[in-house]
């Protein structure tokens, strides 16, 4: 056991010994007295203090402005300021992944991150106010409250600020993925849509009301939302929609333009109150409520015959009548040629309903396109050039509802992409070092513990058919990802859940498959051992094969945008179309929301698919972890003490407040004991034998100093650390690099600076005796 006196040591690898109890029992005791922040090598801890702290004003920042990670108490700021100070130093990219589980506060951390990141040194003031009236509008528009999180975000986040070569920060573009437009017209019970709904719903004035149609008495039969709920604070929502205000003013909205946005969410809320009904005795189909398809379409600025086309399928030639109904044979027969498939498992009716919902879910993700190019827009920097960047990596957590409901198909695609950062961050800090350890034969004496992979459970998901083999092979080796599955499934005829639960069995079913997959006695649910199998999660495939298809309207959503007769809408939508939204200057490496999609391609069933509910997370997922591969990367690992439930009794005991069993399960989950184990038994820093020379051979004396051309780098490299004294088990030498461990390399760096420092003060004290001499 470690001796008492490193209960609250700073980094985890300072202990004695490191195991999963030692980390458990110094992350309590270091919570226990406010220390969130501990180190994990050169990673951060931050565990979610469920309540204010005063450890991040201005007056704490500027404590760590211009210092060196060995000089700083743990800290975001220390894991901030230490990219930075990186990225001026190499001139290379950085980026910042937050880790993490759902409510453990990875966006607040990200959010801090820009702060910081924003107030060492900028030239254009506005900038940093527009950066916070961005965050506003994305909570709106991308957050909503869920069972697990009262403000969860349901996008994935990709910030790059950046920054010019003296490190003065100049503009920033925001990046958004998989947002979960499905929340729009399917929420599980007692949680709510996207918060901007909510405020505009409670908080929009009476003249705003009356113009968007809102003052409804049966608000309760919205499908998509009933504002009659409690599932948002009425008075926060009050309050957030006049931070929304204020952040349209900041961002440079005009009030038109403003309105045309808060029209368009009016025309998605309406079009939660149509249904499609038959009527008795009759084979018509007709509205329920006629009088909502025409507010539906008043709002959106088009007539309620163009809207019954896209809702029916009916060509321009074909006549809705005045009484809104069709002939079910009629309406079959006139399908129009451009509309999405319909499921070959749906009624007629369930089909026109699903063209509702795709509709909604079109306008929403055009709306959120629109939003992120005024935002862009404004962040981005028209008269400095930006050289360098620092990016922000903020992914939903992992969507774990502890049996209290199973979870659905947008909870997967979420896990997905936690699952993908995750076997990121292994390849990253496990099997990539110690295969880097033994190409350059660097001798550690170190064997990874690792029972499963995370790219094994990836595969799970994703792993696309070995070449050449047919779709409807029966061989089980013949083994592809579920999501693949899922699609290839929802395409046949008469499918069922049931059946796509067998095909997974078929093919999941032989020994030696991954034992990550289970299944439970529902015929149409099944486990997932998520996270190195820390976390067990059942999915429930109802309704999936629909889900499965691509029922998105964007060509009519894009229409209607683009020719309502509201000219507001008009407005708010010309010059800020998608395509728009893909724009970023060229020294930025981020790329925009949608712009991943001529990353990668595949052959599936005939083409790319890269927009379908089953290929869209893959392939924005590869865009994502695509532009991390070209930074230097840092992570920090958010947990959560305790589960976001209170007990039954109220009462809350020490283990409640910092809960054992699941900061066990999320340390197992995050694979950060062997990384640690790594990092201290290793050489974790790493340079090339010329820049080795190159940047540190200043601390040579000058008649040891390397002149003209070097014909061998390594023996060069050699000299120097022998010239240099350095401690033998300190280094090693591989065939292309020099190794050393953490301390002695900051101790280099350490040196390199105060030798430069004293170096520029002699030639500052020339100049001035030059000049006083003049």
């Amino acid at each position: 056991a470690n001796p008492p006196w490193l209960d609250h040591v700073e980094d985890i690898t300072a202990l004695n010994f490191i195991n999963e109890s030692s980390i458990l029992h110094l992350l309590r005791q270091r919570y226990g007295n406010n220390l969130i922040h501990t180190f994990a090598g050169p990673e951060l801890i931050v565990i979610n203090p469920l309540h204010t702290l005063p450890i991040y004003s201005d007056k704490v920042a500027k404590f760590f402005y211009g210092c060196q990670l060995g000089d700083m108490p743990p800290h975001i700021y220390a894991t901030v300021q230490a990219a930075y100070r990186n990225m001026l130093s190499t001139l290379a990219n950085q980026a910042i992944v937050l880790m993490g589980p759902s409510g453990s506060g990875k966006t607040t951390n990200a959010r801090l991150i820009m702060s910081y990141l924003t107030s060492i040194k900028y030239q254009i003031i506005s900038i940093l106010e527009k950066l916070k009236a961005a965050n506003i509008l994305l909570d709106a528009f991308g957050t909503a409250k869920t069972s697990i999180n009262d403000k969860a975000s349901r996008y994935i986040n990709l910030t790059s600020l950046d920054f010019d070569n003296a490190g003065n920060f100049v503009g920033a573009s925001i990046q958004a993925h998989l947002l979960e437009r499905s929340r729009i017209i399917r929420k599980p019970d007692f949680e709510g849509t996207f918060s901007i709904f909510h405020q505009l719903l409670h908080g929009s004035d009476a003249a705003l009301r009356t113009d968007l149609q809102l003052n409804l008495k049966n608000s309760g039969n919205n499908r998509f939302i009933n504002s009659s709920d409690s599932i948002t604070d009425k008075q926060n929502d009050i309050s957030n929609w006049a931070k929304v205000q204020n952040a349209f003013q900041l961002l440079g909205i005009s009030k038109e333009n403003a309105k045309g946005i808060w029209f368009i969410l009016a025309g998605i809320y309406h079009l939660g109150f149509i249904n499609v009904v038959t009527a008795e005795n009759s084979n018509k189909i007709h509205y329920e409520d006629p009088m909502a398809a025409q507010r539906a379409a008043n709002i959106l600025g088009i007539t309620q015959e163009e809207l019954s086309r896209i809702i029916f399928n009916v060509k321009p030639s074909s006549q809705v009548t005045g009484s809104n109904t069709l002939s079910t044979s009629s309406s079959i027969s006139s399908l129009h040629s451009e509309s999405p498939p319909m499921s070959p498992m749906g009624s007629t009716i369930e089909s026109y309903v699903r063209n509702v919902d795709g509709l909604a879910m079109a306008l929403y993700d055009e709306l959120f396109s629109i939003i992120l190019s005024i935002i862009n827009g404004s962040l981005m920097s028209q008269t400095v050039h930006s050289k360098h960047s620092i990016t922000i990596l903020d992914v939903p957590g992992l969507q774990n509802y502890d049996g209290s409901r199973p979870s659905g198909f947008d909870d997967m695609i979420f896990n997905y992409a936690q699952e993908r950062v995750q076997a990121y961050y292994h390849n990253k800090t496990i099997s990539g070092v110690l295969d880097r350890y033994d190409q350059e034969y660097i001798d550690i004496s170190y064997s990874s513990d690792s029972a499963i992979s995370p790219n094994e459970l990836v595969s799970l998901f994703d792993k696309a058919p070995s070449q050449g083999s047919r779709r409807h092979s029966t061989v089980r080796g013949d083994q592809k990802g579920l999501l693949r599955h899922l699609d290839e499934e929802s395409g046949y005829s008469g499918s069922t859940e049931a059946g796509f639960i067998e095909r997974l069995h078929f093919y999941n079913s032989d020994s030696g498959k991954s034992h990550s997959l289970k299944f439970s006695d529902n015929r149409e649910s099944f486990i997932i051992s998520h996270c190195q199998n820390s976390f067990d999660i059942e999915y429930n495939a109802s309704k999936w094969l629909r889900y499965a298809k691509d029922f998105l309207l964007q060509r009519q959503a894009t229409s209607i945008l683009s020719s309502s007769s509201r000219s507001m809408i008009g407005l708010a939508y010309q010059g800020f179309t998608r395509s728009q939204s893909l724009h970023l200057k060229p020294t930025s490496p981020s790329r925009l929301r949608g712009s991943v999609s001529s990353l990668h391609k595949v052959n599936i069933r005939g083409g790319v698919k890269k927009t379908a509910p089953c290929f869209r997370p893959i392939f924005e997922m590869d865009g994502v972890l695509d532009s991390l591969r070209r930074t230097t990367v840092r992570f920090i690992h958010c947990l959560v003490s305790k589960h976001h439930q209170t007990s039954d009794s109220g009462k809350k005991t020490s283990d409640e407040l910092f809960n054992i069993p699941l900061m066990r399960k999320q340390l197992s989950a995050s694979e950060l004991i062997e990384s640690v184990r790594i990092f201290r038994v290793g050489y974790p820093e790493n340079v090339p034998y010329g820049e080795f020379r190159f940047r540190f051979g200043v601390l040579a004396s000058a008649d040891k100093r390397t002149k003209g051309p070097i014909i061998d780098e390594k023996t060069a490299a050699k000299e120097l650390v022998e010239e240099l004294e350095l401690d033998r088990s300190t280094y090693r030498f591989g065939l292309t690099q020099i190794f050393f461990r953490a301390t002695a390399f900051y101790r280099l760096v350490n040196a390199r600076d105060e030798k430069i420092t004293d170096s520029l003060i002699g030639v500052q004290a020339y100049c001035r005796g030059y000049l006083s001499r003049r």
